[in-house]
């Protein structure tokens, strides 16, 4: 995907050769960072067009009924949104029908350290969870907790998600669909970015200046006071 790795460099969406906090809490010295692209919904649509394009060539768009695509808040949403549409187009182009695609978003939230995913109660998402199929949209794979975190929601409430998609899968080792735990995985492009736990990180062993932001630095500073940071 060269388009894609533009993009990413145009925008300077890749940060390299610094120290930040990733979710999960282990540290690295790269990042990409996609809220730069969070007001550009031309390129998300291209990311979501090409999402839909692997979906569609894999026949993952079909059954009766059909799939429902979930993302999290807040890319993840919009790229679950935008994948159903351009699957739509796909499938029925230019045309109106009754083929219609449904896209539901959980909440993320913080609790005590983990990850919890839930639906809006106005919204009433979860009538439409039992017995349905689903497609899990992304912007990025890191360490999959807030995947880890819809999926226990989705299987709660009675549904199954059987294939994700994100534009990037930051860790692909690992993040496989036997390890996710789904029997489809798409990817528009894999990345290999070291981590490492705190206790046992290199850039804090040479003292390495801490990113604030993106990533979770400023979290982290707060409970080692005296190290030194960047912005």
């Amino acid at each position: 995907m060269d388009y894609l790795d533009k993009l990413l460099a145009d925008y300077g969406a890749v940060l390299t050769d610094t120290h930040l906090v990733f979710t999960n809490g282990d540290h690295g010295s790269a990042y990409i960072n996609f809220r730069v692209f969070a007001d550009k919904p031309i390129i998300l649509n291209r990311f979501a067009r090409d999402l839909a394009k692997q979906i569609f060539s894999k026949g993952l768009h079909t059954g009766d009924p059909l799939p429902i695509f979930i993302g999290p808040e807040t890319l993840g949403r919009d790229l679950a949104r935008l994948v159903a549409l351009n699957c739509h187009d796909l499938v029925m182009p230019g045309a109106r029908s009754q083929f219609e695609f449904q896209s539901i978003f959980p909440l993320i939230e913080d609790q005590c350290g983990e990850k919890v995913a839930k639906f809006r109660d106005n919204l009433e998402f979860a009538q439409h969870v039992p017995g349905r199929r689903f497609i899990y949209v992304d912007d990025i794979f890191n360490n999959s907790s807030t995947f880890d975190a819809v999926k226990y929601l989705i299987e709660s409430l009675g549904g199954t998600i059987f294939a994700a998609c994100a534009v990037v899968n930051r860790q692909p080792a690992r993040n496989t669909a036997e390890a996710l735990g789904v029997e489809h995985l798409i990817a528009l492009k894999d990345v290999n970015f070291e981590s490492f736990p705190p206790d046992k990180c290199p850039l804090c062993a040479a003292n390495v200046p801490m990113r604030k932001s993106p990533g979770h630095g400023a979290a982290w500073l707060a409970k080692n006071p005296g190290y030194p940071f960047i912005e």
